[in-house]
């Protein structure tokens, strides 16, 4: 799993949120031993989990369906998932899970409440300082 977010309460303002990333696997994690493994780009952790991923490469190395349940918890209906203009080598969604909080490419609107300028308010001044690229919105 890459991402296992955890939110107990639909009221809190949590979640994982990944802007164009690149999720590829190690240079020395050939194609032939990656074959060996399942990988996911994440599950929920709690009933209200929120994780989106935008404008990001997904490697060959996630799984097609690319979100796993964790069997701890019941629902995955009261989840948020939502991925956005994401890209991958041989992209075929008919495999993707079918969640009730699953969303695929919703509106810009939407994913924008998920950039570091609105969803992390006041953080420009702390995450300048790791030197990790940051963009403030789409």
């Amino acid at each position: 799993m890459i991402t296992a977010q955890g939110k107990t309460d639909l009221n809190q303002n949590t979640g994982i949120s990944l802007q164009n990333c690149t999720t590829v696997a190690a240079p020395d994690f050939n194609k032939t031993e990656r074959q060996n493994f399942t990988t996911f780009l994440g599950r929920p952790w709690r009933n209200y989990s929120r994780t989106i991923v935008m404008k990001s490469y997904l490697g060959d190395m996630i799984n097609p369906q690319e979100w796993s349940k964790w069997d701890d918890y019941r629902t995955v209906e009261t989840v948020e998932y939502i991925e956005y203009l994401n890209f991958r080598p041989g992209s075929d969604t008919r495999h993707m899970v079918k969640w009730g909080g699953y969303k695929k490419n919703c509106s810009e609107e939407i994913v924008m409440q998920f950039t570091v300028g609105l969803f992390l308010p006041g953080a420009g001044h702390w995450l300048k300082t790791t030197c990790i690229p940051l963009s403030y919105g789409s």
